[in-house]
């Protein structure tokens, strides 16, 4: 028996950096993008909160401060910020 509240937690999403400019990085998304990608969701990206500023039929522009730690063709992973996330 467990106790507590259960969440489902939402899977990292995978993709490839396709462009970077003005802190903003777009990544072509590997699979089908989540329902909860949507613009101005709150994004865990690169180790920082970053946000959702657009999306189409699978890339996600991502803005972000670190987007210049990333390099074009690499290999990225975000995933939904949730409250509480960055832990003290």
């Amino acid at each position: 028996m467990t106790t507590g509240s259960t969440r489902a937690v939402a899977a990292p999403v995978s993709g490839i950096v396709i462009g970077i400019e003005n802190y903003k990085v777009s990544v072509v998304v590997v699979r089908k993008l989540p329902s909860w990608a949507k613009k101005g969701t709150s994004v865990r990206f690169l180790d920082v909160k970053s946000y959702i500023v657009g999306v189409s039929a699978d890339t996600v522009l991502i803005a972000s401060m670190n987007a210049y730690e990333t390099d074009v063709g690499g290999v990225v992973t975000f995933k939904r910020w949730r409250a509480g996330a960055a832990g003290c």
